[in-house]
């Protein structure tokens, strides 16, 4: 699960928090990013996630499978590098981890991090707290991975975030690694900060940062919601192609 940085509450909206109370509306029914800014109090100043155990086990209830079913045949078919950007409980980690894979998982939330931990604790899943828009975390660490997740994130950016999400994450795909996003559409639910946002829009915003269209399609939703439904788009960076005649033309310095 992630949340746009430096985003929070309006100081007139902002709920007064008494020390050990911690009342919240009625659970969501979508991705956990979307109580973030019902919660962004409690979790900033208090250092927990209320509905984190219930959210986990709400998220782990649809399995991978069924989540990705759409394009499992671009994820990498050898073992290889993968980060799952906004990873909630791990559910899509752990699976990637069963099969063989070297999965980084990045949850800015610390009480629902330590629930994916807790749920997946047998498993070599590295855990990682940073963020979008920027990801200054694994940016800096100047790693590239062959498969980023954005698993119902996405919509939760507005546009300058999402031009520099775009740019933070593209940055982390290696030279034929791909990208796959999902994005929502529907109702905005009461209170929530949500944005419809086209396949077309952002695959034209990835193809500005290298990335260009392998897949693009659309599925219901997996939770069965009539007015919801979901696109889902793989994006690849191209492996550049040294051009032998170009090579051979050039001069070779010659060492004794």
């Amino acid at each position: 699960m992630n949340r746009p940085a430096g985003t929070s509450l309006p100081l007139a909206a902002r709920p007064a928090v008494k020390p050990g109370l911690h009342t919240h509306a009625a659970l969501p029914h979508d991705h956990p990013y979307n109580q973030y800014h019902q919660d962004a109090l409690h979790s900033r100043h208090c250092g927990i996630w209320p509905h984190a155990a219930a959210l986990a086990t709400q998220y782990e209830s649809i399995t991978f499978a069924d989540v990705h079913r759409d394009v499992l045949h671009l994820f990498p078919q050898r073992p290889g590098r993968v980060l799952d950007i906004g990873a909630g409980s791990g559910r899509d980690a752990a699976a990637l981890t069963r099969a063989g894979h070297q999965v980084v998982a990045v949850e800015p939330t610390a009480a629902l991090r330590q629930e994916g931990q807790r749920i997946h604790a047998a498993l070599p899943i590295e855990w990682i707290d940073d963020h979008l828009p920027e990801l200054a975390v694994l940016r800096g660490s100047g790693r590239r991975f062959d498969l980023v997740l954005l698993t119902a994130v996405w919509m939760h950016l507005d546009a300058p975030e999402r031009e520099t999400a775009m740019r933070s994450a593209a940055a982390l795909v290696s030279p034929g690694g791909r990208m796959v996003m999902s994005l929502r559409h529907g109702p905005v639910p009461h209170g929530r900060r949500m944005f419809d946002v086209s396949a077309q829009a952002t695959a034209e915003q990835g193809a500005r940062h290298g990335l260009a269209v392998v897949y693009s399609g659309r599925r219901d939703d997996t939770q069965g919601r009539a007015d919801v439904h979901w696109s889902v788009l793989a994006l690849e960076r191209p492996i550049e192609r040294v051009d032998t005649k170009i090579m051979a033309n050039r001069p070779v310095a010659l060492y004794p």
